[in-house]
């Protein structure tokens, strides 16, 4: 991905993935930097925000994560639902945060497709696995090409589970 960025420096494709190798390498202060130089060549990019509060999510620094989270949502028009998200994480923490989070997915998904992993990462990060390996099952089932099982660092809890090796043999990626 480095020499893919000396080659095309300033495309968006090579600079996003080379900061989402790093992210899934577990490189979470230099995915940072690669999604903040990403942002100054692409500043209207708002799912960058969305990468680097996935770092600061990872690394526990939890008020800098719910703040790029903000982020995303103010720079797509969803201040309401920024703001509802602010108010959960000053009232409750983090968890309560998610929890609002969670609540909001559930509403949206009374009159819009549900997105699976986006349940699957809320819960993963609530340490609710049961329902975490459920929407990550569907997820599977609905063939979502963004099930990156071997990588994603928010399903690092789960991988002692037996559904969650079962998943992965369904894969291909266990023996």
């Amino acid at each position: 991905m480095k020499r893919a960025r000396e080659l095309d420096p300033f495309g968006i494709t090579v600079n996003i993935w080379l900061a989402t190798t790093l992210y899934y390498s577990r490189q979470y202060d230099q995915a940072i930097q690669q999604y903040r130089r990403t942002l100054e060549l692409y500043p209207e990019w708002s799912e960058l925000h969305n990468g680097i509060g996935n770092c600061y999510a990872q690394k526990g620094q939890v008020k800098e994560a719910v703040w790029e989270w903000e982020t995303v949502l103010k720079l797509n028009g969803e201040n309401q639902l920024a703001d509802s998200l602010r108010q959960a994480y000053t009232t409750g923490g983090y968890m309560g945060y998610l929890g609002k989070r969670l609540e909001q997915l559930k509403a949206r998904a009374q009159t819009k497709p549900a997105a699976p992993l986006d349940f699957a990462y809320t819960y993963a990060r609530l340490g609710d696995e049961e329902h975490a390996l459920e929407w990550l099952e569907r997820a599977y089932d609905e063939r979502d090409p963004w099930l990156y099982l071997k990588a994603e660092p928010v399903l690092d809890g789960l991988r002692a589970e037996p559904r969650f090796k079962d998943l992965l043999r369904h894969m291909g990626l266990l023996p």
